[in-house]
């Protein structure tokens, strides 16, 4: 299975900088890359941020293709000038949308001390899981940066599945769960070589992922 990352769509906010920029996509090239998801079967679709885009330009293109994605969102941001609220996470259950974590306060969780990531994992739970109505359960790694620390406190809060930026395949069934980010000019022809990548290049891309892992689980 593949997970594409996305974040944004439309003009970036004039706060972003040019590295947060590249990952907000044409609202047209998004349509374009969703209305290709049809020629696959084994994929999932991800957004980080809780960016107001999501509920007002991505889930309708979604409906109209009876897709669903999986949204992960910054608690602290709820009700922020761009973001998403407390309501709009409703409706994108109701919707039958996905809702997760992507922290508090968009921080590399593994650069921060015990009581910190305590707050970006058990506080972010409890806010977006009282937002939702529902028990959120699963949560995206910011900026890809984890370590030993991170990965059992993650397991310690209870989520029960993790989603990271390392690219390559996933495991339906796996706990941590690569993504691979979706960038501005990326065109319809990404998903092939995304989705069906050739032998050497997803053996490398596997390898990368485990040597990451495990360097992470020996700090």
């Amino acid at each position: 299975m593949r997970v594409i990352m996305f974040h944004g769509l439309g003009d970036p906010p004039s706060t972003a900088t040019a590295f947060e920029a590249q990952f907000w996509v044409d609202p047209n090239r998004f349509r374009q890359l969703m209305d290709c998801m049809a020629d696959y079967d084994d994929y999932e679709i991800t957004f980080d941020d809780g960016n107001r885009s999501d509920i007002d330009i991505v889930m309708p293109i979604l409906q109209d293709r009876d897709l669903t994605a999986h949204f992960f969102v910054l608690a602290d941001r709820l009700n922020n000038p761009g973001s998403l609220g407390p309501a709009d996470l409703r409706a994108m259950a109701d919707a039958g949308m996905m809702i997760g974590s992507h922290g508090l306060r968009h921080r590399a969780w593994s650069e921060l001390s015990e009581s910190e990531l305590h707050d970006e994992l058990a506080v972010s739970r409890e806010v977006l899981s009282n937002a939702v109505g529902q028990e959120v359960t699963t949560a995206s790694v910011p900026f890809g940066r984890y370590n030993r620390a991170v990965l059992r406190a993650l397991q310690r809060h209870g989520y029960q599945r993790v989603y990271t930026s390392d690219g390559g395949r996933a495991s339906p069934n796996a706990w941590m769960v690569p993504r691979t980010a979706i960038v501005r000019d990326d065109g319809p022809e990404v998903l092939d070589r995304l989705v069906r990548p050739g032998a050497l290049t997803a053996a490398r891309q596997q390898a990368r992922y485990c040597y990451k892992r495990m360097l992470a689980l020996t700090r």
